[in-house]
């Protein structure tokens, strides 16, 4: 999480606005400097139960669109992403000089590049999961990958978890059309199974309980290789600073290990 934050305060994100879902991991350590700075907006909001399973995207659609709401005339652009998702301009180090020919537009959306395990057993408290996660997808082109949106958030009619709808008058571009480049001016690294660790303890089995599947050992070691395809050292740019950001705090080795490994905040 601090990783997360640190790498887009780098390239210029001013507010977070973060959401508590049910999270049991000592998240605060890592909060608290930056909800005390006004950097970090926590809202706890644990899902309600009849939403639990498969219905949990109704309910994560409507806290989108109620934070979405919330930052009209607040935030001059708005990403929806998650913990595991880092916005990466390619051409730029500041991600708002990457957004500035779009100012007239309502929302862009950006494709996923989704990353794998990359072989790692674990990651150490002193690793960066930016810097040891470098094998992803292979780039087809045209082959259909989901992506997030950046929005503004006073051009938004409905927000969805992907897409949104805007209100009229204004366009929505797709920075990677027909996923025709593999090097679009803006990407989202995708973290989806972060380490083997958390793939197999936390992250199949929340998903299996969500989408109501079967884990078997076939299916954990077909994830365990999803997306180790092709080098990317597209963060590589990025990690000098970013190390110097993430360690620079005095968390003991073992706190840092449990928020790096633990379930952290959704």
């Amino acid at each position: 999480m601090k990783e997360w934050i640190e790498f887009h305060r780098m390239i210029g994100v001013q507010h977070f606005v973060l959401v508590n879902d049910r999270s049991t991991d000592d998240f605060m350590a890592v909060l608290q400097p930056y909800i005390d700075a006004g950097e970090v907006e926590l809202l706890t909001l644990p899902c309600p139960s009849e939403f639990h399973g498969r219905a949990w995207t109704t309910f994560q659609c409507a806290v989108l669109d109620a934070i979405c709401k919330q930052q009209r005339g607040v935030s001059r652009w708005l990403a929806l992403i998650d913990l595991d998702e880092f916005i990466v301009p390619m051409e730029t180090e500041h991600l708002l000089e990457a957004l500035d020919e779009h100012e007239a537009l309502g929302g862009l959306y950006v494709r996923w590049e989704p990353f794998g395990t990359s072989h790692v057993a674990r990651l150490s408290s002193d690793d960066l999961l930016t810097e040891r996660l470098y094998l992803r997808w292979q780039f087809i082109p045209g082959r259909d990958v989901l992506g997030k949106s950046i929005v503004k958030p006073h051009r938004v009619r409905r927000t969805g978890i992907h897409r949104c709808e805007l209100l009229p008058g204004y366009d929505y571009v797709d920075l990677n059309p027909g996923m025709e480049s593999a090097s679009p001016r803006i990407k989202i690294h995708h973290y989806w199974t972060r380490d083997e660790h958390f793939l197999v303890n936390e992250k199949l089995p929340r998903t299996a309980q969500f989408k109501e599947w079967k884990l078997d050992d076939e299916k954990i070691a077909f994830f365990k290789e999803l997306f180790n395809d092709v080098p990317d050292h597209g963060m590589k740019r990025f990690i000098p600073a970013l190390k110097e950001r993430v360690f620079s705090t005095t968390l003991s080795p073992a706190l840092r290990a449990r928020v790096r490994n633990g379930r952290g905040s959704r």
